[in-house]
């Protein structure tokens, strides 16, 4: 039997999601492959990707009552967790995302979704390159009185940046890639 780790490795390559080639990453870095999230784009195959970390919440026993996800990969992915936690596992949480920019009008504000007041969130993503997003996420969520409990991603590139981050961040990361 496949450990999760192995099942997501395999939906990934299944799904073409890692492509080989030539790249240059967010933090500027050349890579011999990318992770392209964007080619979830149908129904089944974001309920799986969702359906594993969910799976992963729940075996690891992450308690969030608040899935944020960073705008703009992050955004469906945190929506698509916690409509999984609740359909396959029963526990129901909220979600929210930030905006690139700030809006000054009608629903204004940085923050959709669920008010982070002194709630436990849990950061999803896709990929940690640099660790800027996790950083800008966990500074966002803690202004808006948040408690970052844990950050849980796909692929973490391992880039230097990323280790003062989680020195400084005190949020506890998970992942399984």
């Amino acid at each position: 039997m496949f450990d999760l780790k192995s099942e997501v490795a395999q939906f990934l390559i299944d799904s073409d999601v890692i492509v080989f080639g030539s790249f240059q990453l967010k933090s500027g870095r050349e890579s011999p492959y990318f992770f392209n999230f964007g080619k979830l784009s149908s129904a089944s195959l974001i309920n799986k990707l969702a359906w594993f970390y969910a799976r992963f919440i729940i075996e690891n026993d992450v308690d969030p009552k608040v899935i944020f996800g960073p705008a703009y990969k992050g955004i469906p992915l945190a929506v698509a967790i916690a409509i999984s936690l609740q359909r396959d596992f029963g526990v129901d949480v909220d979600f929210s995302f930030n905006r690139k920019e700030y809006k000054c009008y009608g629903d204004s504000g940085i923050l959709i979704g669920s008010a982070l007041d002194e709630k436990s969130v849990i950061i999803v993503d896709d990929v940690i390159t640099s660790g800027l997003t996790i950083d800008d996420s966990v500074n966002l969520v803690r202004s808006m009185s948040g408690i970052v409990i844990s950050y849980l991603v796909a692929l973490d590139r391992k880039e230097k940046i990323l280790m003062e981050l989680n020195r400084h961040s005190q949020a506890h990361k998970v992942g399984w890639m």
